[in-house]
């Protein structure tokens, strides 16, 4: 069964909170935004991270890291 780019995104990034220990925030399907190049994560708390379709890789700000 094939997944959406916005749960493929949203797995992504539930591994990328995993595996860094990060509380995981569900972003939201509504706030977010699919592009041709990266999927935008938000949900009510503001942006949660970028996922790039290609690498299939999360891409976080490092702003929120501190």
């Amino acid at each position: 069964m094939e997944t959406s780019i916005f749960e493929d995104a949203v797995k992504a990034y539930t591994r990328y909170c995993q595996e860094n220990g990060f509380i995981f925030s569900q972003p939201s399907e509504r706030m977010s935004t699919v592009g041709r190049k990266y999927v935008h994560l938000e949900n009510i708390n503001g942006k949660l991270g970028k996922y790039e379709i290609a690498t299939k890789k999360i891409i976080i700000d490092n702003e929120r890291q501190t």
